[in-house]
């Protein structure tokens, strides 16, 4: 008589939830750690960040005078410095900190992007490189409008791939609060269009 030979075990696997939390905070950590590291830079400006230091101390009547004529593109940006510096005050630490921590923020996104597109590990695998990357590492400690850009860029393309998922008929099923924000990254980010493309149901079958 043959005896019954039971199934062996199902291999745990880790969940979902988990899989985002480590794709999100490791890149995040690991940005704001080497964001931290020599922020001040002997206390020293260089040019560009010179000028938003002066322009953030100015009222926002004379900010919006100034935009009028020149860096209107950096003008939202210099109103929430100039908010930022009457919270904390002035100072090195306070121009740059908002910068490393956008650029925190990018680098999850990039990991969560890359984990939607390709999975867990490559998700990790591309915050962590990004953070590696030596101009990130440079915006994310120059006091300026990019590491914010940055963000927002990133974070509006994992949006609009959210949106646009396989299965929907090729209708977003993102809120229509965030299409004006998909909209403008598709056409200001060229690597946007293949992202959607990535997560479309034919290049995931070829992969």
């Amino acid at each position: 008589m043959a005896e019954a030979v039971s199934p062996p075990p199902p291999a745990r696997r880790r969940s979902p939830g988990a899989a985002e939390a480590v794709v999100v905070i490791a890149p995040l950590s690991l940005t704001i750690a080497l964001g931290l590291w020599g922020i001040r830079r002997q206390k020293t400006l260089w040019g560009d960040e010179s000028v938003t230091h002066q322009l953030a101390h100015r009222d926002l009547s004379q900010i919006w005078h100034t935009a009028q004529h020149i860096d209107l593109v950096h003008a939202l940006y210099y109103a929430l410095m100039h908010e930022i510096f009457g919270l904390f005050g002035p100072g090195l630490l306070t121009l740059r900190l908002p910068s490393v921590l956008a650029m925190s923020v990018a680098a999850s996104g990039v990991g969560l992007l890359a984990l939607r597109l390709a999975g867990p590990r490559a998700g990790l695998l591309a915050g962590l490189v990004f953070t590696l990357l030596p101009q990130v590492q440079k915006y994310a400690q120059e006091g300026r409008s990019y590491a914010m850009v940055c963000a927002l860029v990133t974070w509006a393309t994992y949006a609009l791939v959210v949106g646009v998922a396989p299965g929907g008929g090729g209708r977003s099923t993102a809120p229509p609060c965030c299409w004006p924000v998909c909209s403008m990254n598709s056409r200001s980010s060229p690597w946007s269009h293949t992202a959607s493309h990535w997560s479309s149901p034919g290049f995931r079958d070829r992969c």
